[in-house]
């Protein structure tokens, strides 16, 4: 079975090709019947010229397509070849919180996962406890709060101690996880490790086809707001969209429980 199954796709590609060059077999064939007709002399002058004109026809129809591709081409080659280095197409500089606000509510799942996150963290909370009793689910991991790794993200944070970072942290996890009244429809889970990440994952809807992972990576005494940030497509960029997704579900099974907002039963 195994041998046999390359030959449809093979069978396909003919077809395909077929297809595309139809006006090139068209006029080769056209050209032919020309050339016996002629020949044999079975044909009148007025017929052949007809003939002689359609198949003219023809390669202008196939001079056109041509074109048409090689414009298209050449459109995207000087995309490619722009002025603009890759790296600035690649990367973006900016976190916009409003855009990651959008996309949370446009999610079912959400994960975070950075030292403290603590702006996004801030920014985040009334939304994550509105949209969770409604069926959101999160994960979210960060540093330990007091635990030895805090002191290095201070150090590479220069602008809060050790102490006044675990504070924020603590306090941010508290107004998190603050009891939801009602029926609460999603889950929300916070864990702990003692580890800096070298960045920042946000990840929207990870398992499904659309997923999305936004990275920003960390930087020594940089602007939170401004760090080198890239997303990767789950449909577009798959072998790097699963090395990180994967990633984080090896750090987040090491984790310790921090506290959770879950379904209510």
């Amino acid at each position: 079975m195994d041998s046999s199954s390359p030959q449809p796709s093979r069978w396909l590609a003919a077809a395909r090709h077929i297809r595309n060059s139809f006006d090139l077999y068209a006029t080769l064939a056209a050209s032919a019947v020309l050339v016996v007709l002629g020949l044999a002399g079975t044909a009148s002058p007025s017929v052949i010229a007809s003939a002689t004109l359609a198949v003219l026809a023809l390669l202008c129809v196939a001079l056109l397509r041509n074109r048409t591709q090689v414009d298209a081409v050449r459109e995207v080659l000087a995309g490619v070849a722009g002025s603009q280095p890759m790296a600035g197409r690649f990367f973006s500089n900016t976190d916009n919180p409003e855009e990651i606000k959008e996309l949370v509510l446009r999610s079912r799942e959400v994960w975070l996962h950075g030292a403290t996150i603590q702006l996004h963290l801030s920014s985040l909370t009334r939304i994550l406890r509105t949209e969770v009793p409604a069926g959101l689910r999160v994960k979210i991991l960060v540093i330990e709060p007091w635990g030895t790794a805090m002191d290095i993200a201070a150090h590479q944070s220069g602008a809060m101690t050790a102490e006044e970072l675990s504070r924020t942290l603590e306090a941010n996890l508290q107004r998190l996880l603050l009891p939801i009244p009602g029926d609460v429809r999603g889950s929300l889970e916070v864990r702990t490790v003692n580890y800096v990440p070298p960045y920042t994952i946000f990840a929207y809807d990870p398992a499904e086809a659309h997923g999305q992972l936004e990275m920003r990576l960390a930087q020594f005494h940089g602007d939170l707001w401004k760090r080198p940030t890239f997303r990767l497509l789950r449909s577009r960029d798959a072998h790097w969209y699963n090395f990180f997704r994967h990633h984080f579900e090896e750090l987040w099974e090491s984790g310790s429980p921090r506290g959770s907002l879950s379904q209510t039963p």
